[in-house]
């Protein structure tokens, strides 16, 4: 497969699995031909594995912490199909699994992936992609790590925990949250992990408890093998290509990495980098950065964030 053929190819099967809204009629035509051909190809079981995949390999994150960034550079690689929060987005079993995790855990340690068909489906459609690597960065997929371990096995599988400093990524999830949902925090994926009485207080609690469950399960699985931390704010040229090789990938440079990090355009962002924009300065009330440092300094220290008095900005101070 040639260069053109393969780019062509990945660019398809993002209209087909990425939520990519159409701006304009011809953009629309694509999206709905794309979306078109996904259904054909289940109609026609025509999703069977591909003999030469080598590894899948899954983002698992609270959201807000660079995994689109990432995503665009992993997809760089000449073996690797990787897409950015792909369809179906699993709302309803991130939900119902992080509750057993919090309240039933001995259950949460014996579930089978089979127990939940949708996520079943999803991962079996991702071994047809003909490629030798996978990649999803899915945010809904952290409660999945030990289950997706069970199922694909220490050879077949790679588990990224991204993280951000938990100042900056409850401010953008604060933001985010109500810009689309109007004053209030819903985050129903993050179940009762979301927990407290005031928007800031839920958006701390989903930092510390959905990290949290993160580590618990690369503790169960015991791999480092196959489980690899990485903090958005260390994200480099030379971090990057270090991780390449954890994921197999093949054929990215230092300079189309380097390309990628100087791109400011809205599909790359920059999370590593940018202090709260505009937007999400406004939508934060007053106190609030504090609080979230406050409730989550402790924890923060855990995952090699021991001073974050200098991630509080200055307008939430």
């Amino acid at each position: 497969m040639t260069t053109l053929q393969t780019t062509n190819q990945k660019k398809i099967n993002r209209l087909m699995y990425e939520d990519f809204k159409p701006g304009n009629p011809s953009e629309f035509f694509y999206v709905a031909f794309a979306k078109l051909i996904r259904e054909f190809k289940k109609a026609a079981n025509l999703n069977r594995e591909y003999s030469g995949r080598k590894i899948n390999f899954y983002f698992l994150s609270t959201g807000r912490c660079g995994s689109r960034l990432l995503a665009r550079v992993f997809d760089l690689a000449d073996n690797a199909i990787v897409f950015h929060e792909p369809t179906p987005h699993l709302l309803k079993e991130a939900f119902e699994v992080s509750n057993l995790y919090k309240n039933q855990y001995s259950l949460f340690l014996n579930l089978n992936i089979a127990q939940f068909p949708k996520l079943l489906k999803k991962v079996e459609e991702s071994l047809s992609f003909k490629f030798e690597i996978y990649g999803d960065t899915l945010n809904t997929m952290y409660p999945f790590g030990l289950m997706l371990y069970h199922y694909l096995g220490p050879e077949r599988l790679r588990l990224v925990h991204l993280i951000r400093n938990p100042v900056d990524c409850c401010s953008s999830i604060l933001g985010m949250e109500r810009k689309w949902q109007g004053v209030g925090f819903s985050k129903s994926r993050a179940g009762s992990l979301a927990y407290g009485y005031t928007d800031a207080e839920k958006a701390a609690n989903t930092w510390i408890h959905t990290n949290q469950m993160i580590k618990d399960q690369f503790s169960e699985i015991n791999n480092d093998f196959v489980c690899r931390t990485f903090r958005i704010e260390d994200c480099t040229t030379d971090s990057i290509l270090s991780f390449c090789d954890f994921l197999q990938l093949k054929g990215i440079n230092r300079g189309q990495i380097e390309k990628l990090l100087s791109d400011t355009t809205y599909d790359i962002r920059h999370s590593h980098q940018a202090r709260l924009n505009q937007a999400m300065e406004n939508a934060l009330l007053e106190g609030e950065g504090n609080f979230i440092y406050d409730k989550t300094k402790k924890a923060a220290k855990a995952f090699g964030y021991p001073e974050l008095s200098d991630h509080v900005p200055s307008h939430v101070q």
